[in-house]
């Protein structure tokens, strides 16, 4: 999601118990129906930096430093709560 981490992960702070990670680019599981769609309105809209996974890990980090790790969860995992544990 196109954004400036920091003010989303202040945003999220108050509002959440725990945030899940799951790159758009991520094509595995029930939503990878979606995928196809996704990928094509973030370039579209010109957000296709957003698709580097190295971008994605900047917003991880920025994301774990002010939730921290324990409410910061990668992948598949987070949408399944017996799973969710934190990357």
């Amino acid at each position: 999601m196109p954004c400036d981490p920091l003010e989303l992960a202040v945003l999220l702070d108050d509002a959440v118990d725990q945030v899940v990670v799951s790159p758009p680019h991520a094509a595995n599981g029930p939503g990878a129906r979606t995928q196809t769609a996704a990928l094509d309105i973030y370039k579209d809209r010109g957000w296709g930096e957003w698709l580097d996974p190295l971008r994605l890990s900047e917003v991880i980090n920025v994301l774990r430093q002010l939730l921290g790790n324990d409410r910061v969860i990668e992948g598949r995992a987070g949408f399944n709560p017996a799973d969710a544990t934190a990357g």
